[in-house]
């Protein structure tokens, strides 16, 4: 094989592509072009925003971020089966410290390579279809991949508690607060204040007498289990896909987070 045609083999020893399928790493493969440097060559300039992943196939190149400091990554570091440099905008000048081969692999080609999978276990923003089962592994992968790349592109955006949970936390915290104030900030949120009373009256923390009121059920949980039901029930409704997978997940992940 040609030493500058690039395979998939040497693809899939980079840890973000070693789960794409065998047919979207040679689409990925013919797409891409291996790339040469000489010694002392600038291969990223620290504050570039150019939208592309850089994997290093051979050689040593040299990390040296805005306060000086410096770090090596050579071909066979564990650290080379990671993109170089990925946050944007850079965070370091990357410079060859032999000769070195290289390939760029921009996000718009990985995006399309994913997009035209032919087994039809695409990932269509945080959507699959299919059985979960058969699904589970590579879709998670992709997730993390996706997660990575919008968290370095600081495009992440991540759901926040609603404001009438924070202010319960609050307010239980503070040791001043009796239960008849925490079920007034309570109660400004309808769907909280039922799951709540109908919690007080479980089998799990029921008594002879029912609980008809948010103050009531504030006396019989506690504040501490009142803090946790109020963050739990928050939670569950902050969470929702449409993928049945990612709820399912999602739901495993709430379920454990009432137990614990």
């Amino acid at each position: 094989m040609d030493s500058n045609t690039l395979s998939t083999e040497m693809l899939r020893r980079f840890a973000p592509l070693r789960d794409l399928s065998d047919s979207q790493l040679g689409q990925l493969a013919s797409e891409v072009e291996i790339e040469q440097a000489p010694i002392g060559k600038l291969l990223i300039k620290q504050g570039s925003q150019e939208e592309y992943s850089f994997f290093l196939l051979e050689g040593h190149i040299r990390l040296r971020a805005v306060d000086g400091k410096i770090s090596d990554v050579r071909h066979g570091d564990p650290a080379s089966t990671n993109p170089i440099a990925q946050l944007l905008p850079r965070r370091y000048d990357v410079i060859s410290v032999s000769s070195v081969r290289y390939i760029r692999v921009t996000y718009s080609q990985m995006d399309a390579v994913k997009a035209s999978s032919s087994d039809k276990e695409r990932l269509a923003g945080y959507e699959v279809s299919g059985e979960p089962e058969s699904e589970a592994t590579e879709f998670e992968n992709q997730l993390s991949f996706q997660f990575l790349q919008d968290l370095d592109s600081d495009s992440l955006e991540l759901p926040s508690l609603p404001e009438v949970a924070m202010r319960i936390g609050k307010a239980i915290e503070d040791e001043s607060s009796d239960a008849a104030s925490i079920a007034e900030l309570i109660q400004n949120d309808p769907v909280i204040t039922a799951k709540l009373i109908k919690a007080s009256n479980s089998a799990m923390y029921g008594r002879r007498t029912e609980v008809e009121t948010c103050a009531g059920a504030v006396i019989r949980l506690g504040t501490d289990v009142t803090h946790k039901l109020v963050l739990s029930f928050a939670m569950r409704d902050l969470f929702s896909s449409d993928s049945s997978l990612l709820q399912q997940r999602m739901q495993e992940l709430w379920k454990h987070s009432t137990h614990v």
